[in-house]
């Protein structure tokens, strides 16, 4: 189909690869949510339609966009607080889904257009874009949007080694660190292991671990816990075929304590989830249980870590870069996807009204007592596995 805008073709799953590395400019490689074979394979997981689109512009510039169509259950959220709202059929744009030169205007006037007379698409998603970018500032201008808050994208580059990465903090710090380790030691049953994960004959042992652990956090309370379920399995089969899984865990007695599962992709050790039991909190379980990543990351010689998104103390410390990212919902002009954004914004507007309002020290320590009351509802008897 042609629009004044642009030209919009889709691009068969065979082809992807292909397309991408056609247009492919940026100096940072893909994350490994956007590689192919993950993207297909999750979309297939959520039983979502993959959609891979090339637009190409006026003056034949083109990008690749890809996304998944599914009806999708939306949600507004104040903190940890979630608010059901009805479904919409959604086209989601992935994380780093947009490749390509074509002009960021072009391509948000014509794809939205496109897909709600192609696929009749109540609401366009796009996922965390860089604030300030082309693409951005474009859906920005873009009626019926709502952008959500920004959030800090954390990652940290690496040294040759784990030594010149701890040199760059305090000697304080530093003798903080052997402290801490040497009481979690004393209270830790022995011996306490350090053991990775990562093959595909280990996948089941993954989500079980990961998920027992996670049953006694906050984690499970909201929602953002790791699953034995089939959109799980989908993403560690894939990461494992192509050697990227890793999860790290540390065993006292020989009992699986902590979990930080992460994907190895392109010189790049991205942080995918990370829990650890909360009779453990006064120990900073999951600090060292991310050293013992950072130092295994250093020996593999990779480049950086993708710490993910949020202000957790521990990306701070241990983070070098933060960009501001936020996610924008397009809806088409119908009132029922017009209900469902404005309750989305009004959540949205609620959640960053109280933290101005208490400032970000407050809102931490809320937070904190929040995670507490969270975990200690989650925990009822969880079995190790």
């Amino acid at each position: 189909m042609t629009t004044p805008e642009a030209n919009i073709e889709i691009v068969p799953a065979a082809d992807l690869e292909e397309a991408l590395q056609r247009v492919e400019q940026d100096e940072i490689p893909r994350p490994y949510t956007a590689a192919p074979e993950y993207y297909l394979a999750v979309a297939e997981a959520l039983r979502s339609t993959p959609l891979t689109l090339r637009i190409t512009d006026n003056s034949g510039r083109s990008s690749i966009v890809m996304g998944r169509i599914r009806k999708e259950r939306q949600r507004g959220r104040i903190g940890y607080l979630s608010v059901p709202l009805p479904s919409l059929l959604t086209y989601t744009v992935i994380y780093r889904g947009i490749t390509g030169s074509c002009d960021a205007r072009s391509l948000v006037e014509s794809l939205i257009p496109w897909l709600r007379q192609t696929y009749r698409v109540e609401q366009v998603l796009f996922t965390k874009q860089v604030t300030g970018s082309a693409i951005d500032q474009a859906l920005a201008e873009t009626p019926h949007n709502t952008a959500l808050a920004p959030e800090a994208h954390w990652r940290l580059t690496l040294p040759e080694s784990y030594e010149a990465l701890m040199s760059r903090h305090s000697g304080k710090h530093r003798q903080r660190l052997r402290w801490e380790r040497r009481k979690l030691e004393e209270y830790a049953p022995q011996p306490l292991t350090h053991e990775v994960l990562g093959t595909v004959d280990e996948i089941d042992s993954i989500l079980t671990i990961c998920e027992s652990i996670g049953q006694g956090t906050y984690h499970a309370r909201v929602g953002g816990m790791v699953r034995r379920d089939q959109v799980w399995h989908a993403v560690c089969r894939t990461l494992a075929n192509t050697d990227s899984l890793a999860c790290h865990l540390f065993r006292a007695d020989h009992q699986a304590i902590a979990f930080v599962l992460t994907a190895r992709h392109c010189a790049v050790v991205h942080i995918i989830a990370m829990a650890h039991l909360p009779k453990y909190n006064r120990y900073s379980l999951g600090k060292h249980l991310l050293l013992e990543v950072l130092r295994d990351s250093c020996d593999r010689g990779l480049r950086w870590v993708d710490y993910g998104f949020g202000d957790a103390q521990y990306k701070q410390v241990y983070g070098t870069h933060n960009a501001q990212e936020r996610t924008h919902l397009l809806s088409m002009p119908t009132w029922r996807a017009a209900g469902v954004r404005h309750a989305i914004a009004a959540a949205d507007a609620t959640h960053n009204a109280l933290q101005r309002a208490f400032g970000n020290r407050f809102a931490n320590r809320v937070k904190r007592v929040w995670r507490t009351r969270l975990s200690t509802k989650a925990a009822h008897n969880t079995e190790q596995p």
